[in-house]
């Protein structure tokens, strides 16, 4: 089944902000390098800056769209003011907790065709502060459309953090959206979100099982779907992405893309979904969006995302069918 491209200047924006949680953000920082070899010294051709973490980079496309977001999480020391200082210059909205330590930097080396990501943990968060963050998320849900909570979680965050958030959006009667891997996701997709993310080695780990044919795919989301999970979306890299949703499952396939940088191009790929399926969308018109966002963000260098031209660009050329 292949899809037209929809009339993006149509699809409505979710009513009501969407709001991001990053317990653990951080400053991406991108080298160019004329090779990426191993025992020989790199020049460095370009570099740039840019916030980093899975909530942020969500909120930043959905900025780009024109979607009202407001940023949460943790942020320290001097890097943290900076993350702060950068995420207010994109327009963004936040409201962090500030706590001892310093926010972390990521690393990505990179020639134009491979990469190397070097992550740092992050700075160990009091279970003050935890309290203090479960308090504003519980605040901002009650207007938000959607709360995002994504990425790993920094030492002294309890592991069940996403589950007992997820309760808490619910309760309030927003839609608690998840992007969490290992133990952070098994407790939260037991927690019952509205809609679930992960990658197909995040899913693979989950549900021990190789997603290397349709029919364990097609297993892993209704795997998924049995958590009690309305919208299953499961990206799949250059594979594309599948989504399930009222006991239907559709398949996106990515067109060919020159892969320049894969940062963010999953946050990129839920962030238009969630623009997509609120905004009047049916599901495979909403997976479309949100794969050729993710497809138009590894053509990108460094950590820039996609934004509205270059997700027109890639539309008409995905192509979505029932799995």
């Amino acid at each position: 089944m292949s899809r037209g491209t929809p009339a993006l200047a149509g699809l409505r924006t979710p009513e009501g902000p969407v709001t991001t949680v990053t317990p653990n953000p951080a400053l991406d920082r991108t080298l160019l390098v004329d090779e990426l070899a191993f025992g020989a010294v790199s020049r460095i051709r370009g570099a740039r800056m840019d916030p980093g973490g899975k909530g942020i980079n969500v909120s930043r496309v959905l900025r780009q769209f024109g979607c009202p977001t407001t940023a949460l999480g943790f942020v320290g020391g001097s890097v943290g003011r900076s993350l702060v200082e950068t995420v207010a210059a994109l327009g963004i909205e936040s409201d962090f907790i500030a706590v001892p330590g310093e926010t972390r930097t990521n690393l990505t080396l990179t020639d134009g065709e491979r990469e190397i990501k070097v992550n740092e943990s992050g700075p160990a968060v009091p279970p003050g502060a935890v309290e203090r963050l479960i308090a504003r998320v519980r605040r901002r849900a009650r207007n938000s459309s959607a709360v995002v909570l994504s990425g790993s979680l920094p030492p002294g965050v309890p592991v069940d953090l996403y589950a007992e958030l997820i309760r808490i959006i619910r309760d309030e009667g927003s839609k608690p959206v998840l992007d969490a891997d290992g133990p952070a996701l098994a407790h939260g997709a037991a927690a019952g979100p509205y809609l679930i993310k992960p990658n197909r080695r995040e899913a693979e780990t989950l549900l021990r099982i190789a997603l290397d044919a349709d029919e364990a795919v097609r297993e892993a989301v209704y795997r998924l779907s049995a958590y009690g999970i309305p919208v299953v979306a499961l990206s799949l890299g250059a594979r594309g992405a599948v989504c399930a949703c009222d006991g239907a499952v559709w398949r996106a396939e990515a067109p060919p893309s020159s892969v320049r940088s894969t940062v963010g191009s999953g946050d990129a790929f839920l962030a238009c979904l969630l623009l997509a399926l609120p905004g009047g969308a049916d599901v495979p018109t909403a997976l479309a969006v949100g794969t050729a966002a993710g497809s138009a963000s590894v053509t990108l260098p460094g950590g820039r995302l996609c934004a509205p031209a270059s997700l027109e660009q890639m539309l008409p050329h995905v192509n979505v069918r029932p799995l």
